[in-house]
């Protein structure tokens, strides 16, 4: 059975490229899978995004999209940042 995912071609600045193939590299993954987590990972954020400027299109406020998007990201990096207290904390535990 074919797959129901669908293939994009990207072009993307030598940057860009640098340093997706150093993510990779240092994660011992596939330049793709490096591109495919971070997408997934903003995907809700995107979402939240789309319906904004829909809302703008529409001529309504975005302002309830808008303040969606901004509480997911502040809760993203809120998770980001307790994370890496912990791992903080474990490193000196372990010192």
């Amino acid at each position: 059975m074919p797959s129901q995912k669908k293939r994009i071609a990207l072009t993307v600045e030598p940057e860009l490229d640098a340093t997706l193939e150093a993510l990779a590299h240092l994660q011992n993954k596939p330049k793709t899978a490096v591109i495919m987590e971070f997408l997934e990972s903003v995907h809700p954020a995107m979402i939240q995004l789309q319906k904004a400027l829909e809302d703008v299109r529409d001529k309504k406020s975005p302002n309830a999209a808008l303040s969606a998007l901004f509480a997911n990201l502040t809760g993203e990096y809120a998770s980001i940042a307790s994370e890496h207290s912990q791992m903080l904390q474990e490193d000196k535990k372990h010192a």
